[in-house]
């Protein structure tokens, strides 16, 4: 039979509450709560709640709120400033019912209008940043190429400069016996001086022929990180022997460190690739291209593009160390250092920290260790190879944890499946998940419907490995109680265990610190052979109903369950927590075993000759929802006009039952 919360509510001017009593609510409860603008609604077995409102309120708005035992709500009204005579509505049920029907269609057709404009923001959101990103290329590849373009136009002005200097008779000095060229400071006018002619020799005639040859480029600005080995020198500018590809190739260069100097990486790459179109193999440039992509890679820009820039970077440097050779001597030795760190660089920024790490350990060797700087970003990168190895073994668990969850996707009920993932778990650091692995694992062998199948030998040796391993768990928990339950009904299984042996030995020394340091601060000593059987009981009963009150209903009957043991002289405790336990198993939906539950603790009660009223009057409420939940209402109707009885028809406890009484008539077919 579902039970209807008890509730309170207030208002103010702009708003309306709502305090709903519910015993071990959870968070989860609050996705239950549905609203309407005039209807509000709870269901979540075994309680269930249907309120009209008397007037509307803002649904969308409403804030709902999981206390210690109960939900609050709190939801706007419609019309603010209006004072509400009573807080659910009045008519007939048709009438009522009409009006929630409209009520929920407002909201479903608010909810989808709120959808559809979601929906819309989202394309229009993404359709923006399409655009932008567009854009953005659009305006690069238009710099890129009109940089190409004035660098062209610069360079044939640059030669048609220089073939026009070179053809023109007065930039040129014959000689001795030639023309000298006059020449005068800019802000001053020049000072015509006739020439003076020079004695006539008898000298045989001289034939002078001028030769056309390309532009020669001065000393070339190089990336700083550049070796000298192979930096332009004079030797090459020296004589005409040299060609014009070499010469093509020098200019480029001293183009692209121009362009790197500036900032302009883009337009460097540009220089450096069209220098290598003339040397495919010159180290120098693939280390300073190589240096280009990086700066590119950490300047901002799309995630596609910086990790196209940093594996470019990778094969520039991949070439380069390739054709310097594994043994270089000289400059050549501190430019391969420089560029094993280039690479390694990349490859931290790609995450693969371990060749960075043999990249700049290989670095410093070639620098005998000199450099305190790499060393410091060596200990970085062995410190982020350390953390990747610990993220993969944790992945690899991960892993075997969801291989072991597809298991039980198969074959829910496998026992075995269960304990591994527990054993997985606990090995994880994750004790809490472990022991809640490890019940679920013994309510699968306590059920011997679904465990026909394993031997009872097998299957008392697999409880006795459940029950070591959450013993295990518990008492790294700290719970020593608990895992000396656990692990003393292990030792009964397998007497001769010497690990359970070993555990049992930690939990009673830590429960000798315990009860040592609370007898010091009491100041008084204790009897060593005084019963604490009693005392152990009644703190498992307390840690039952905060686990209850807590939302943890299955750690709760598993408490309840341990703590029968212990109160087995004193009835009417034990009839409490044989109740408590079939409340347990009514919200778990375990309705066979709330019913015998219920029926053992008032079999306890009147055979004990103690019965309490009220815990009577509870239980056989309890026995009653169980029932109806299983569609016996006659069954249910009759304890609950006993448990009115016992109860007394104008206590609180018989006016609820009453409720609940009215609640089953009306709701019976």
């Amino acid at each position: 039979m579902p039970i209807t919360p008890r509730y309170q509510w207030r208002q103010d001017a702009s708003s309306v509450s709502i305090r709903i009593e519910l015993p071990g609510a959870t968070r989860g409860l609050a996705k239950k709560m549905r609203f309407s603008d005039l209807h509000l609604s709870l269901n979540a077995s075994p309680y269930l709640m249907s309120l009209d409102l008397a007037d509307f309120v803002v649904h969308s708005r409403a804030v709902v709120q999981v206390a210690k035992g109960c939900i609050e709500v709190q939801v706007p009204k419609a019309t603010p400033g209006q004072i509400w005579d009573s807080f659910c509505a009045e008519g007939t049920a048709d009438e009522l019912s009409d009006r929630r029907q409209q009520s929920f269609e407002r909201a479903r057709k608010q909810e989808q209008d709120e959808m559809e404009t979601t929906r819309k923001k989202a394309g229009e959101t993404k359709s923006r940043a399409q655009s932008r990103t567009w854009a953005e290329e659009d305006e690069e590849r238009t710099f890129i190429r009109s940089l190409k373009e004035t660098e062209e136009r610069n360079a044939k002005d640059d030669v048609a400069d220089w073939a026009g200097r070179m053809h023109d008779p007065a930039a040129v000095s014959t000689g001795a016996e030639g023309p000298a060229v006059q020449t005068a400071p800019k802000d001053e006018p020049s000072v015509q001086v006739p020439p003076v002619s020079a004695p006539v020799r008898s000298l045989p005639p001289v034939t002078t022929f001028f030769t056309f040859t390309d532009h020669r480029a001065g000393g070339v600005a190089r990336d700083p990180d550049e070796d000298d080995e192979f930096a332009p020198t004079s030797s090459l500018l020296d004589g005409d022997e040299r060609d014009l590809g070499e010469r093509h190739f020098i200019m480029l260069k001293e183009k692209a460190a121009k362009f790197f100097e500036s900032g302009d990486y883009l337009s460097a790459i540009s220089a450096f690739s069209a220098a290598l179109s003339a040397k495919p193999s010159d180290p120098g440039c693939l280390s300073n291209r190589a240096a280009c992509y990086l700066k590119l890679a950490t300047s901002g820009g799309a995630i596609a593009k910086k990790f196209q820039r940093v594996h470019k970077c990778v094969d520039d440097c991949n070439v380069a160390l390739s054709v310097l050779g594994p043994n270089p001597t000289g400059s050549k030795r501190k430019l391969r250092a420089k560029i094993l760190v280039r690479r390694g660089t990349a490859n931290s920024m790609l995450g693969h920290f371990k060749p960075a790490v043999s990249d700049y350990e290989d670095a410093l060797n070639l620098m005998h260790g000199a450099d305190i700087g790499l060393i410091n970003d060596l200990k970085w990168l062995m410190d982020m190879v350390r953390r990747q190895d610990a993220r993969a073994e944790a992945d690899a668990i991960d892993d075997d944890i969801d291989a072991v969850n597809d298991a039980l996707d198969v074959d829910p009920c496998n026992a075995r499946l269960l304990l591994k993932k527990a054993q997985i778990l606990a090995d994880d650091g994750r004790p809490d998940e472990s022991v809640d692995a490890v019940t679920e694992a013994l309510a699968v062998l306590d059920d011997h419907a679904l465990c026909r199948r394993i031997p009872d030998d097998e299957m008392a040796a697999l409880r006795g490995r459940m029950l070591q391993l959450r013993g295990d768990v518990l008492l790294r928990l700290n719970r020593l109680v608990d895992a000396g339950f656990d692990l003393r009904m292990a030792l009964q299984i397998s007497p001769s265990d010497k690990q359970t042996e070993d555990l049992i030995a930690q939990v009673q020394s830590r429960m000798n610190d315990v009860v040592g340091g609370s007898r010091a601060e009491r100041g008084a000593e204790r009897d060593p052979d005084e019963p604490t059987q009693k005392n152990q009981g009644a703190e498992l009963v307390a840690s039952a109903k905060r686990e209850f009150q807590n939302g943890d209903v299955v750690r709760s009957k598993r408490l309840f369950t341990d703590a029968l043991r212990l109160q087995q002289d004193d009835p009417v405790q034990h009839a409490s927590i044989l109740s408590n336990r079939a409340a347990c198993e009514l919200f778990l939906k375990e309705y066979d075993a709330c019913i015998r539950d219920c029926t053992a603790s008032m079999d306890v009660c009147e055979q004990g000759g103690r019965a309490d009223a009220r815990l009577m009057a509870a239980t056989l409420s309890r026995r009653a929802s169980a029932h109806c939940a299983m569609g016996a209402v006659d069954l249910a109707r009759r304890d609950l006009l006993k448990a009115i009885s016992v109860a007394g028809a104008t206590s609180d406890l018989g006016v609820q039952l009453q409720s609940d009484l009215d609640l089953l008539d009306r709701n019976e077919p």
